[in-house]
Formats: C-alpha cells, structure tokens, sequence
C-alpha cells in the first residue's frame, strides 16, 4: 500500500498522546499559538463532517503576498535575498560563512535558487501540540507529524534551476530551519551583520541565477497571512465506482466550500502533491520503512503553464550537532 503523505491528519485527537506545549519559549505569542491549535480542530471537524469516510484530508496554508519595493532579509518573503544573520557562525569569514550556508545542488553541486523564507511558527506550533510523537526535554527535538524542531521557527525554501531527470539518491531542493532566538534577544548566534554578509550574499544570488532559467524565479513579496485550508485526496482502497464519486465529490466541495477547500493563493505550503502529470512518488531513501516525504511548498507558473512543489523528509535533519538544520529533497515540476 501506498505510504501516507505526512500532511494527511485523520484523527487528531486520537493520534496525540499529549498535552499543548506551554509555548513558554514564545511567552509573547502564546495568545496566538492557543488560537491556532483551537482553529486546526474546530476546521478540521468541519472539513471531516464534510467530506465523509471516502475522502483524506491533508492540510495546507495559502500564502497571501504584496508586492515589496525593496528588500527586507528579516521579513517573511519570497525572492530577494535569505537572511542569515541568525545561522551559526565559527571562526571563518564571512565568505566562508555564506558558502556554508547557501545549498548547493546535490547533482551539479550549483549554488541552489532562493525562493523564500517564511515565519510558520504560530501554525506548526499548533500542529505539533496535536501531533506529537515524542518529547526528549522541554524545548528541544521535540517530534511532530511535519519533523519540526521546536527552536527553529522559520523555514527557509531553496531549488536547483538546472532540470535533472530521475535524481532520487540525491536532493535538488533543501528545506533550511532557521532560528530567529527571539526569545533571548542577548544570545547571538552569528557573529555576522548584514552589512558584512550582503557582498556575499549578491554574489552567490548572482551566480544561482546564471543558470539556464527553467522554473521561476520569485518576485519580491512580502508574506501578509497564512490561511489554513484542507486539500481533498480519494482514499487508495476504494473501488473505481467509488474513487471516482470520491473525485467527483472534491470538485464540487473546492466550489462551494472555498473558505475550507479553495485554492487563492500563488504560493502554498504542504497539503497535497501538486501535479498536472501522473503522482511522483517523493520517497524518502533516509528511513526504514520507505515513506513519503512532505509536499513543503509548490507554486505555479502560469505563462510557463508549470507547476513546481518542493519534497523534503523534515523528519531527517541534518547535522544537530552544528546547528546547520537542512532537510534534503526534491523539486518536480511539470505542464501539460
């Protein structure tokens, strides 16, 4: 049988075995973190009196954007350039900072595209406290349904240009967490300003870019709201009469029920695979049993007629010890 996609929640109150997190380490937006894990639930019941036995439910966030007039590497954006002010730093120079910290494609060992980095922490706060797997102390490694690491906040998205056909024993995309330490604003974590990084940071830019451009690269927006919605998938075991009544079923609830199933947004963030072709199959080769990696985010390019989503296992993140958290994946992208 096919793996689960980790998005799909069927019950989440039977899945989780723990209280809410305290949210301590984020005292200041504890309101909001409370109101999150209240607003999954009370959607989440709605969606599932909705859809019936016949149909998963797997979650998604619609990224709303404005347009930016110039570049802010602390916000929540895509396009520009990556802020990482809040990476660990050794003792090297800022050129040797920025090298380490920029992905490079595991195939043609090219600087990666940056797309984007956006603050998810109110929502994957809340998804973890229903989700939970384990917990090794307070705050750290703790295990949710996403992987997510509680002290990393922010996610930062990244994409070879170059296409490379059947790359699956090696990564095209990189997911990097990042940890804005904003609950202890006296520890810094890099050593490095801005200002010391930004000859770097253009340079790398420029040379990311210099590829062939197949897929998009993003404009400069800003991230304005993240709006939870539930992406419809037919059930695997069901018979052809029903799989298709199941289909016919989505198309008719993506329309009447926007607000819970509506697709708004030019970027989004998990929920299903995004295709126009037939499924990828996103496996991971970091666990055993073989599972399906995460749909992180997928964008459209309508001139192109191209779809793009990024996988990567955020429950394999690399290097704990030095605090460089990348989650390797894959970019698929397809048209008609």
């Amino acid at each position: 049988m096919k793996p689960l996609l980790p998005t799909i929640i069927r019950d989440p109150r039977r899945e989780t075995e723990h209280d809410p997190p305290s949210f301590a380490l984020y005292s200041h937006r504890t309101g909001q973190c409370k109101s999150n894990h209240k607003k999954f639930l009370q959607s989440f019941d709605e969606a599932k009196s909705l859809v019936g036995d016949s149909l998963d439910l797997a979650f998604r966030f619609d990224v709303q954007t404005e347009s930016m007039s110039s570049d802010n590497l602390k916000e929540s954006k895509f396009g520009g350039l990556p802020n990482f002010e809040n990476f660990f730093s050794h003792e090297e120079t800022a050129e040797q900072f920025v090298n380490r910290h920029w992905p490079r494609c595991g195939v043609c060992h090219k600087p990666m595209q940056f797309i984007g980095q956006v603050d998810l922490s109110d929502w994957l706060w809340a998804i973890h406290s229903i989700t939970l797997q384990k917990v090794e102390d307070d705050r750290d490694f703790a295990c949710s349904l996403l992987g997510y690491k509680l002290d990393h906040n922010w996610m930062t998205f990244w994409f070879c240009q170059e296409t490379h056909f059947y790359a699956f024993n090696t990564h095209t995309s990189v997911v990097k967490g990042m940890d804005s330490r904003e609950w202890d604003t006296d520890f810094r974590v890099c050593k490095f300003t801005t200002d010391d990084l930004m000859p770097e940071l253009i340079k790398l830019d420029a040379e990311s870019r210099s590829h062939e451009r197949l897929l998009h690269v993003p404009q400069l927006e800003r991230v304005v709201g993240i709006d939870l919605k539930w992406d419809l998938i037919a059930k695997s075991d069901l018979s052809e009469e029903e799989d298709e009544e199941a289909w016919d079923k989505c198309w008719e609830l993506k329309g009447n029920v926007p607000r819970l199933f509506g697709n708004d947004s030019f970027y989004e963030l998990f929920g299903d695979e995004s295709t126009q072709q037939m499924s990828m199959e996103c496996l991971s080769q970091r666990n055993f049993p073989v599972k399906q990696m995460t749909p992180v985010i997928s964008w459209n390019c309508y001139e192109e007629d191209i779809t793009n989503q990024i996988f990567a296992d955020l429950c394999q993140w690399n290097d704990w010890s030095s605090l460089d958290n990348n989650a390797f994946g894959l970019i698929n992208s397809t048209c008609t």
